[in-house]
């Protein structure tokens, strides 16, 4: 496997395709998961997509798209769906949301 490193940190990459160059660096910002953890899923669905891209959450941005707003909240909910037969899906969503819920690196910025 291809990897480059900088400083402590060793990346995986991949070159596939033609054309002009895309760097994509899979991730999301930090987000307060354990307030998204009791939503319907529909609610689910749009929440995830206004977070990932804000353009969503413009007025004037969503009205002139909402057929395409609807296809992706089709396309949301039905990802969600994949893997919901795996035993281990459930624990590790549980254990994700708890750690989050504890973790608040913001307050300690001060202290370093």
């Amino acid at each position: 496997m291809p990897f480059v490193s900088g400083r402590d940190l060793q990346m995986y990459y991949e070159i596939r395709g033609t054309g002009q160059r895309l760097l994509s660096i899979s991730g999301t910002s930090s987000y307060p998961l354990h307030e998204l953890a009791n939503l319907p899923s529909e609610k689910l669905a749009h929440r995830q997509i206004t977070i990932a891209d804000t353009r969503w959450q413009e007025e004037a941005w969503l009205s002139s798209r909402t057929t395409q707003f609807q296809k992706l909240v089709k396309l949301t909910l039905a990802v969600s769906q994949a893997g919901t037969d795996e035993p281990s899906r459930e624990v590790g969503r549980r254990r994700q949301l708890e750690a989050r819920a504890a973790h608040d690196t913001h307050n300690r910025l001060s202290q370093q």
